[in-house]
């Protein structure tokens, strides 16, 4: 086995022993590392969801075209339903739930900034 490929398995089992999922363990270090990646990757989209949604909106009210802030709608929708989805799981992407306090202490902060500035993005596109 590849040190890369080792690592990834020894990272995946403690990482099922951390989540208690689920009674295989061969599976359910290759559900954990799937779902791992998959939360990395939405984290990171995220980043890019922020700017995709200032971009648009700054788009759409210099130009008034009505395709940005459909841009903008659906980056903002994103953003809520990735941030459900880093937090509780149950999608095709993400499958556990985080029980990582750190992660959900993070994943809180966040959606208390989200709370306050979601609103505000979904205003913009109505004019309001």
């Amino acid at each position: 086995m590849q040190p890369a490929a080792t690592f990834k398995v020894i990272i995946a089992a403690v990482l099922v022993l951390l989540h208690g999922h689920p009674s295989n363990a061969a599976d359910g270090a290759q559900i954990v590392a799937e779902d791992v990646e998959a939360r990395i990757n939405i984290a990171g989209r995220q980043r890019m969801l922020s700017q995709r949604i200032a971009k648009a909106l700054c788009a759409g009210n210099f130009l008034e075209n009505e395709l940005y802030f459909d841009e903008a709608r659906a980056a903002i929708t994103l953003v809520d339903t990735s941030l459900r989805l880093l937090r509780d799981g149950g999608g095709p992407e993400i499958t556990l739930s985080e029980r990582n306090p750190t992660v959900l202490h993070a994943l809180e902060m966040v959606q208390g900034r989200w709370f306050v500035l979601g609103p505000i993005y979904w205003q913009v596109p109505l004019g309001d």
